[in-house]
């Protein structure tokens, strides 16, 4: 699990914990530019995988890759061709943790909503 302020770097992006819940998240243009410069998928595609893996990250509450999908430390020229086919995807139990995560943050939003 990631600490308290500390940062996760890839090679698209990072990500930043500072309280428990994910606070921010950065993508590196440059990366995700040479990424689609490859020719295997457009920038758009780079971007949007690039964006929803340090996404994964905060919401995962782990620096943590995997070995394949879009947690995977460094994208392959297999993963960049699932990405053009919209098959870079996060893992079931991935899905289920981050699905998990969101309905958590989702109460505690309409709650806090509700007492004001």
């Amino acid at each position: 699990m990631n600490r308290a302020g500390r940062v996760r770097q890839s090679g698209e992006g990072r990500s930043r914990r500072a309280d428990g819940r994910g606070s921010m998240a950065s993508i590196f243009h440059y990366r995700v530019k040479e990424l689609a410069e490859r020719g295997m998928v457009s920038h758009c595609q780079a971007l949007g995988h690039a964006m929803a893996h340090e996404i994964g990250h905060l919401l995962l509450g782990t620096a943590e890759h995997s070995s394949r999908g879009i947690m995977r430390a460094r994208w392959e020229r297999e993963d960049l061709r699932d990405a053009a086919r919209r098959c870079l995807v996060f893992d079931p139990q991935q899905a289920e943790r981050i699905r998990r995560e969101v309905d958590v943050r989702r109460s505690v939003a309409l709650n806090s909503q509700t007492q004001r």
